[in-house]
């Protein structure tokens, strides 16, 4: 199953639409020409992205929990029905609700998909559902009919053999004599599509939205035929009255868990009305002052970052360490003085914790509203009226003005803002489903783990590292309530007489004009080995036995149909005594990939995170983009190896079922955000200097009434983390895990005051608390999954971490219990090689992790 041999099929296509019926958990749209029975996870944005803003031309979704006397008045108003696809059984009632009601006493054209499929037949007792030879979970099979040249047929010109992408364990087995006939099916004879006799319903198993799916926009281009030809002779019509009485009634997106934010007439055109608002109606002016020092010969951020921020109570680097077009610039800033904050928020408790540096206060936030919000009224609230940017001039000693024209005039998108992180927990803000709302949401204090569920210093002074042009910008954001502008002359200014500004570039021009031979001198001397044996204790939050059934609960779920795919995940922790700036420097020598965060909370707390995973980029013209990625290599030493390790890759269909899962739900998270027809994939997989990974991208252009905090809500947690569908493989993880990841699986970034926004995902991620050190690691459990590998890949994600804190060796052993990993330095080794050990019931060496960590 090669990446080379499948083309991607954007399956976009402009359909007319008047009301869509989802079903419980996820409420996507995904309608045709009127009505949708939508199932909890669906995915069908995709396929029908709708052009026209007319009411009557868009797709309406409704929750399929909602009573069927609701919508029977209006059945006679609707033109067709979708059953989508979702996860679970139709047999179920919790699974199917409303659909089974629509099946029985609806009249016109049916489609269904996948689950729709099994419930159109199960239903309407024309057969059984079983379980399949073997599930088939984001997997391409040929599939082959014999309608090409028949006129008004689910596959009229349709080639009779082309590739779809199927994603079940269960399936449908007519009975004798059944309603239904077969049209299209596998090699193997597994029903692929079926048509009623008499009635224009139809179904697919397979799923036509997929990007590795053939012609799905012509599959639903001949149903909108189909549907156009029975309602020829139509007389009854939806007129726009009763369209909008059902669309306030129903239409429903999960957008957010705020009830006054689901989309509807109210609150269109929102975000332009708060931006209007902030930018008419003040009495003063908000400056962003920008200092520019052009052509340093060699940047120095870490020298900086430690010289200028290194001591502040909150502070941030947003490192890059393979700095190329995309990964150009690097931050670094500090928060809690002269306007700046940090905001805390426990998601336990519901309370915002404000801090300023000297003061602290703290208030509960209201049944309507979420931390989301109160992100996006903070970023709203420092939208800038005017930028003036100034050059120093190295020769003269002296700042000019610099004409520019802001914001595009800036190379970079961040300028000042929030920098924090959402933890993962924050899922039960961003996925709005009443199941996960019943459900107990856990305590952050019930691990040892005391981080907020979120944290984000709101900083107004940044440095900006431009590593391809060698340059340093200097921002400091100023809201001038009382004191007036800095008034900067057009003749310059000399250093001396500025402020905050001003002492930044002198201490950046002597940081940058240190001799590098004195600098050398100042490193401490490293030692070439390891001296003696040292043995360090990583307690297991999960032991190997617990760890191995988790992986076998989820290979359970998989097989009945519950989920496609579970992103399972544990922790090691430890207790050291290290310094978590030094920490940090040892990290981001051995793992060079393009993002990297250090963030200090306070004097105890720090988060130190390097990631090659984009979460969400959001650009100030709209643009969004994430790149998801499941599978790696490593990169071979001679052309032939590395020859093979990438064609290993491309053919493993584990890995490449892994990372098409995903790309199908970030698409459809997106579509549920972006104007139709924007969403596409430009590239599923990409190779880096250190290792080949899928990394997939997926663009879209958010639509004008969307923010990016409300796109990052939207598609909140990060799909790599969790599996698809996403709704019920976090709940079916939180039963399985039993305990609060943290930090890790959430998006660590920036947010800033103009609209931009990059969120990274958080893996490779060490937390630390005063001395007690947490590292996260997981893998994707899929039909495919090997039990002993998967607990093997889940300790080697830990290894160059591991590494990283033993290098420095300052380490205190922890006395634990069983469930423990005992570490042991070899001095042999220049670099210490990991044995890894299992007191509890073994007593020797099971396996020693070697080589680099496989990464994620």
């Amino acid at each position: 199953m090669s990446f080379k041999k499948f083309k991607l099929y954007p399956n976009t296509v402009s359909l007319t639409a008047n009301l869509a019926i989802a079903q419980l958990e996820s409420c996507e749209s995904l309608s045709i020409t009127a009505a949708i029975c939508a199932l909890y996870e669906c995915s069908l944005l995709s396929i029908c992205p709708h052009s026209s803003t007319s009411l009557l031309e868009r797709p309406i979704v409704v929750r399929n929990d909602l009573p069927f006397h609701v919508i029977e008045p209006l059945l006679k108003y609707i033109d067709n029905i979708v059953i989508s696809a979702g996860p679970g059984n139709p047999v179920n009632d919790d699974d199917f609700g409303l659909c089974k009601d629509i099946i029985k006493r609806y009249s016109g054209p049916i489609l269904g998909v996948c689950l729709g499929l099994q419930g159109l037949i199960y239903h309407s007792g024309s057969g059984k559902i079983v379980a399949a030879p073997e599930p088939f979970h984001g997997r391409v099979s040929e599939i082959f009919h014999e309608d090409y040249e028949q006129p008004l047929e689910l596959f009229s010109k349709i080639p009779s053999s082309f590739k779809a992408v199927r994603y079940h364990s269960l399936m449908a087995v007519l009975y004798e004599n059944s309603d239904f006939k077969v049209i299209a099916k596998t090699a193997d004879d597994i029903i692929m599509a079926v048509k009623h006799r008499n009635q224009h319903q139809y179904a697919v198993q397979f799923h036509p939205e997929s990007i590795c799916s053939f012609k799905g926009s012509k599959i639903l281009k001949n149903f909108r035929k189909i549907t156009q030809e029975r309602n020829k002779e139509k007389n009854e019509f939806i007129n726009e009255a009763i369209a909008k009485r059902f669309f306030h009634l129903c239409y429903y997106r999960r957008l957010s868990g705020l009830n006054n934010l689901y989309i509807n007439s109210n609150n269109i055109g929102l975000r332009t009305a708060i931006i209007s608002n902030t930018r008419t109606c003040r009495d003063f002016k908000k400056i962003l002052y920008v200092l520019k020092l052009e052509k340093i010969n060699h940047l120095k951020p870490e020298r900086s970052f430690r010289e200028l921020f290194g001591s502040k109570k909150f502070s941030f680097w947003l490192d890059t360490f393979e700095p190329n077009e995309r990964n150009r610039f690097s931050y670094m800033g500090y928060a809690g003085k002269h306007g700046s904050k940090v905001l805390y928020y426990d998601i336990a408790t519901r309370h915002v914790l404000i801090s300023t540096g000297k003061n602290t206060n703290s208030y509960e936030l209201k049944k309507s509203q979420t931390f989301f919000s109160v992100v996006e009224n903070e970023v709203h609230a420092r939208l800038y009226d005017q930028m003036l940017c100034y050059s120093y001039d190295k020769h003269a000693g002296n700042i000019v003005p610099l004409p520019m024209d802001p914001p595009v005039a800036l190379p970079f998108d961040f300028h000042t803002g929030l920098v924090g992180y959402f933890g993962y927990e924050m899922t039960a803000e961003s996925l709005a489903s009443n199941a996960f709302h019943k459900r107990k949401i856990y305590d952050n204090k019930s691990s040892s783990q005391q981080l907020p569920t979120s944290a984000l210093l709101l900083c107004n002074r940044v440095v900006v590292f431009d590593h391809h042009k060698n340059d340093i910008y200097v921002l400091h954001f100023k809201d001038f309530t009382l004191q007036p502008p800095i008034n900067i002359a057009s003749s310059g200014l000399h250093l001396s007489e500025g402020g905050w500004l001003f002492k930044v570039i002198k201490n950046l021009l002597h940081i940058h004009t240190v001799n590098s031979s004195e600098e050398l001198k100042s490193k401490k001397k490293e030692p070439s080995s390891i001296e003696k044996l040292e043995k360090t204790y990583f307690s297991l939050t999960h032991s190997e036995r617990t760890y191995k059934n988790h992986i076998r609960h989820c290979l359970e779920h998989i097989k009945k149909g519950d989920s496609y795919e579970l992103c399972l995940t544990s922790q090691l922790k430890s207790t050291f005594h290290v310094d978590p700036l030094e920490l940090y420097m040892e990290i981001r020598k051995y793992n060079k990939v393009p993002n990297g965060c250090f963030l200090k909370l306070s004097q105890s707390q720090y988060v130190l995170c390097v990631t090659p995973e984009d979460f969400l980029l959001v650009d100030q013209f709209g643009t969004v983009e994430t790149r998801p990625i499941k599978g790696t290599r490593k990169r071979g030493s001679t052309k032939e190896e590395d020859f093979e390790l990438k064609t290993d890759l491309e053919n493993s269909e584990k890995d490449f079922s892994e990372n098409l899962m995903i790309v199908d739900l970030m698409r459809n998270d997106l579509s549920m955000v972006c104007r139709p027809g924007s969403v596409h994939v430009p590239s599923l997989m990409q190779s880096y200097p250190t290792l080949h990974q899928l990394v997939s991208t997926i663009k879209g252009v958010l639509n004008p009434n969307v923010s990016a905090v409300r796109c990052l809500q939207a598609c909140f947690p990060p799909g790599s983390m969790t599996g698809a569908p996403k709704i019920r493989s976090v709940e079916l993880l939180r039963d399985i895990e039993k305990q609060p990841r943290g930090v890790y699986s959430g998006c660590i970034g920036f947010l800033s005051i103009h609209g931009p926004m990059k969120m990274c995902v958080v893996i490779r991620t060490v937390v630390i608390e005063n001395t007690a050190l947490s590292i996260g690691a997981g893998g994707a459990i899929v039909a495919l999954s090997n039990i002993e590998d998967e607990f093997k890949e889940f300790l080697l994600k830990t290894k160059s971490l591991i590494l990283s804190v033993l290098r420095l060796k300052k380490v205190i052993p922890e006395h634990t219990d069983g469930n423990c990993i005992e570490v042991v330095c070899d001095k042999r080794h220049r670099l210490p090689q990991l044995s890894v050990m299992f007191p509890q019931g073994n007593h020797g060496r099971i396996h020693p992790v070697q080589a680099a960590a496989r990464l994620r």
